[in-house]
């Protein structure tokens, strides 16, 4: 018997089918099984019945939107898996009601994300951008890379948070492929322009940052907050966290532990954090512990960085343990992101917290632990905010 993991945070179709891998569904079989029950329209858009019975909506930091499935969609899909199976293994198609409404996504953009706003498939955008010439598909690889003419316009190659490939593509080459589809309203969404680039920081190294505590940061338009963050076993949906900790405005350590998991510490997430089931042996278990993690954050919003991924391992651990998850819900309801108030402020190639704290002069050696990751976004904080001050 093959066991199903609910997630208490809603879930995307790439998510929900990644969720359900074990049972041999594909995304696009349960797209299809959901369109069947009237629930969604198609992979964008969420009927009246469907926003009856736990779809949602969720929306970026730019107002797109996508449709997200709860726990009542996993429990309907898990009840009817043999009815899952038999739609046919092919990618469902958008209807194109909208194609003479398009939208240039900027700043720049995967194709995925591209093609999600303009409701066209990707293998179009693809089709297409191989007919311009600015993508290939190198022998023995399976994904696309831009050719040189490619590199030319602006196409560019990074890594995503887990180290695949991505390829993103700037507003000139996505107004290209509209253009050739024949959609003639193109409407741009604006990037907010950020107030600072690395020559305006490096021009702000000469102040002494030493001891820096603030009280105030109304530059950032933050206030009564306590910073977090946590260590985990990996970033699956089976994974749950093995260290947490929380500071003050301060730097002082309001709380911190280790705890022993219940599963194994993956290969990837020791590396990152160096700690491995041996050495959490003799901690106490997350659950021991909930209650003094609540206590040593009391009424304070939360902080850190990239905290998205804090709140759903904070909820899952809890389901794990068999307590109340809806308690990372009440805990999270109002917090900051580091990561994003970086995008806002600053230009930058990578936002991750070493590359941010690198840019604002702080050089000392972390060790991925929680505590360590809770000072430096403190001090990175504390120096972007003097920074804003003295532009």
């Amino acid at each position: 018997m093959i066991e199903y993991n609910f997630s208490s945070e809603p879930l995307s179709a790439s998510m929900l089918s990644k969720s359900f891998s074990d049972f041999d569904i594909k995304r696009s079989q349960i797209i299809a099984f959901l369109i069947s029950r009237g629930f969604i329209d198609d992979i964008k858009t969420i009927t009246e019945l469907g926003l009856a019975n736990g779809i949602s909506y969720k929306y970026n930091d730019i107002g797109l939107k996508w449709p997200v499935y709860d726990i009542t969609i996993q429990r309907l899909i898990l009840n009817n898996i043999d009815k899952v199976k038999s739609f046919e293994c092919k990618a469902p198609a958008y209807k194109q009601r909208i194609i003479n409404n398009g939208v240039i996504i900027s700043p720049s953009c995967s194709l995925t994300f591209f093609c999600n706003n303009n409701e066209f498939s990707i293998e179009t955008a693809k089709r297409i951008l191989k007919e311009l010439g600015y993508i290939y598909k190198p022998e023995n690889e399976k994904s696309f890379s831009p050719t040189k003419s490619g590199i030319s316009k602006g196409i560019i190659v990074t890594q995503n948070k887990r180290g695949f490939k991505k390829v993103v593509y700037p507003s000139d080459i996505q107004r290209e492929v509209l253009v050739n589809l024949g959609i003639k309203n193109i409407k741009e969404i604006q990037e907010t322009k950020k107030e600072i680039n690395l020559i305006d920081i490096e021009q702000k190294l000469n102040i002494n940052f030493d001891g820096l505590v603030l009280n105030k940061y109304p530059k950032l338009g933050i206030k009564n907050f306590v910073i977090i963050d946590t260590e985990t076993t990996g970033s699956s949906r089976d994974d749950e966290i093995i260290e947490f900790a929380v500071i003050d405005t301060n730097g002082i350590v309001l709380y911190h532990s280790t705890f022993e998991p219940t599963i194994h510490v993956s290969q990837f997430a020791s590396r990152v954090n160096h700690l491995t089931n041996e050495v959490l042996i003799g901690s106490p278990k997350f659950a021991e512990e909930w209650e003094k993690i609540k206590k040593a954050i009391g009424n304070k919003k939360l902080l850190g960085h990239n905290l998205s991924f804090d709140k759903r391992l904070t909820a899952q651990t809890l389901e794990r343990y068999g307590l109340n998850s809806n308690e990372a819900n009440e805990i999270f309801k109002e917090y900051y992101d580091s990561m994003k108030l970086a995008k806002k402020h600053i230009v930058s190639d990578s936002y991750s917290l070493e590359n941010l704290a690198h840019m604002v002069g702080i050089t000392r050696n972390e060790s991925h632990r929680a505590t360590d990751d809770c000072i430096m976004t403190l001090e990175f904080l504390n120096r972007l905010e003097i920074i804003l001050q003295n532009k």
